[in-house]
């Protein structure tokens, strides 16, 4: 019975999660010329689509570099079984609808002797708490800029939801460190009435997730952390900015600080895999505030989402070939 009401949610999730993409992509491409949108893409330049791409290789490559910085102040980690599992983990959170893939890279993470899944999955958390609060910096920073009366009122608004939920989120981690063995007397005294195996075993999960979020309580630690993450972000904008060459209208920097925050936002999402209709939709709206026509944000949004996924799916099957190519020689 258990079982089956496991596969019964995942199948309800996967499903919920493939109609909300189904929507944005109505909602994306309702009202476009689908044959205009594909005949443009015969003529586009190759240059700037030449330097997106090197730019999302950089911005890739960054984000294992900053993944296997935390995860090497918990464990002697080699930087390729980072690779492997940045590169898996990357591919999974793709392919698997809901963002479900999220799990993959701490669970992976766990193999290794010296981290446990709640170190493991401590590093993801983490890792969107600071992108979210960064994304919120860039973002109202973006808008201020800008001339009053040209940013519509529910841009703020999603802004505003957006840095409320990180900091909802982010309290809660705070006081739930803070007040440590509270906690864990509530999980032992909970879960303990059902099973004391599975309270010892959740409450392990859970000082380990501990004790990896407050490695950012280390000055260095985060000093570098921070860095690598301005410089992961700013990689990120600077790709689709050299993208806007391909556009009829030369856009400015802001515009590329904008459309990446709302596809920061969007990420929330609970979609299909790949994100699909939810990515095409927030570069479009995006992209309204400056007032591209859809056909050239259509294609602008489907472009880049394509070189996004066939580039993370290529280093995953990279990756997953040589965790196999490992695993033999291990055996």
């Amino acid at each position: 019975m258990k079982v089956l009401r496991r596969i019964f949610s995942y199948a309800f999730r996967g499903l919920l999660s493939i109609l909300i993409s189904g929507l944005f992509i109505w909602l994306a491409f309702r009202s476009i010329d689908l044959k205009s949108v594909v005949g443009r893409l015969q003529s586009l330049p190759a240059e700037p689509i030449i330097l997106c791409l090197i730019g999302q290789l950089a911005f890739q490559i960054l984000h294992w570099v900053r993944w296997g910085f935390l995860l090497r102040q918990m464990g002697r980690i080699h930087w390729g079984q980072i690779f492997i599992m940045g590169a898996i983990g990357n591919a999974a959170l793709y392919i698997l609808p809901a963002r479900s893939g999220e799990l993959v890279r701490p669970t992976l993470a766990a193999r290794q002797e010296e981290i446990n899944l709640g170190q493991a999955s401590a590093t993801s958390v983490v890792e969107r708490i600071v992108d979210g609060l960064l994304i919120c910096a860039i973002f109202f920073s973006s808008l201020l800029a800008m001339k009053k009366g040209t940013t519509p009122r529910a841009a703020y608004e999603s802004g505003l939801l957006f840095l409320a939920f990180l900091l909802v989120g982010s309290a809660i981690l705070f006081l739930s460190s803070m007040y440590k063995e509270k906690v864990i007397r509530i999980l032992r005294g909970i879960i303990g009435r059902l099973s004391s195996h599975w309270a010892e075993m959740f409450v392990g999960l859970y000082e380990g997730f501990i004790q990896g979020i407050k490695l950012l309580s280390v000055r260095h630690v985060l000093a570098a952390y921070l860095g690598l993450s301005i410089a992961l972000w700013m990689i990120d904008i600077v790709s689709i900015y050299w993208l806007f060459g391909i556009l009829s209208v030369e856009l400015p920097f802001i515009a590329a600080c904008i459309v990446i925050s709302f596809l920061a936002i969007g990420s929330l999402i609970p979609s299909g895999p790949a994100q699909l209709g939810v990515f095409e939709f927030s570069i479009i709206l995006g992209l309204e505030i400056f007032a591209i026509r859809a056909e050239e944000a259509v294609l602008l949004a489907s472009l880049f989402h394509i070189m996004i996924i066939g580039l993370v799916l290529a280093i995953g099957i990279l990756g997953f070939w040589l965790d196999r190519i490992k695993l033999t020689r291990d055996r």
